[in-house]
């Protein structure tokens, strides 16, 4: 018996009352692949060489002929579950392109709505620039939506655990608390925040967009000529 035909015989096994012009043969041989060593040699000695369930049996080694049936009714059902059957019909091959085709088309318009109301953000943000506070725009990137804003939590900055925990304990809860921060006499304040510190959170606000409170700080520094040994 040719491959063709062996996997028509199977396929119309799984599918009892299938049409057998549906048989995507490729996709029957490749699931048949799949299987056991065992399961292969039992459907082969069914469908392929015609045996009788106790002839299969003494193949096998069992005693009772009712076994074997039972043997290739498991292997039936698992080649009809959906994660083996759909590879083996062709019409089944065709709905789930189809599918694939519409889940496509849907994430491509959901992207193109995201994108618009980006734009219109970045609008909005361009409409009410002129009346925002002095260094706003520094920690608003118009070309990143996603940049972090004075509500952005503390445990969102990614600091070493020392840092965070001395402004955590200190109550410096968000960035707005943190950009209420004056001056390096301020962070000289605070328990346990050394010099090492102090720099390391500079360093994350400045790259988190705002500069120019970043820079008044290191200038503060510098001007109250600060000694920060503590670390």
């Amino acid at each position: 018996m040719s491959d063709y035909e062996y996997a028509v015989m199977v396929y119309n096994a799984v599918f009892s009352g299938g049409n057998e012009n549906d048989c995507h043969i490729k996709g029957v041989l490749s699931v048949l692949s799949d299987l056991t060593p065992r399961e292969q040699a039992v459907l082969e000695y069914r469908y392929r060489e015609g045996f009788t369930y106790k002839k299969i049996g003494e193949m096998l080694g069992l005693k009772s002929s009712t076994r074997p049936y039972q043997i290739i009714q498991k292997i039936l059902r698992k080649l009809r579950h959906s994660s083996h059957g759909c590879k083996m019909s062709i019409s089944a091959i065709v709905r789930e392109c189809n599918d694939y085709k519409d889940r496509l088309a849907k994430s491509v318009l959901e992207t193109r709505q995201a994108h618009l109301e980006i734009i219109r953000l970045k609008k909005c943000i361009e409409s009410i620039e002129e009346n925002l506070p002095t260094g706003f725009l520094h920690f608003v990137d118009k070309g990143d939506l996603t940049a972090r804003t004075p509500l952005t939590v503390v445990e969102d900055l990614n600091l070493s655990v020392r840092s965070f925990n001395c402004i955590k304990r200190a109550s410096y809860n968000t960035i707005d608390d943190i950009l209420k921060i004056e001056s390096a006499s301020e962070f000289q304040k605070i328990r346990n925040l050394g010099k090492k510190s102090m720099l390391e959170i500079l360093e994350v606000m400045r790259n988190s967009g705002f500069v120019e409170w970043a820079e008044r700080i290191e200038t503060t520094k510098s001007a109250e000529n600060i000694p920060i040994l503590r670390e």
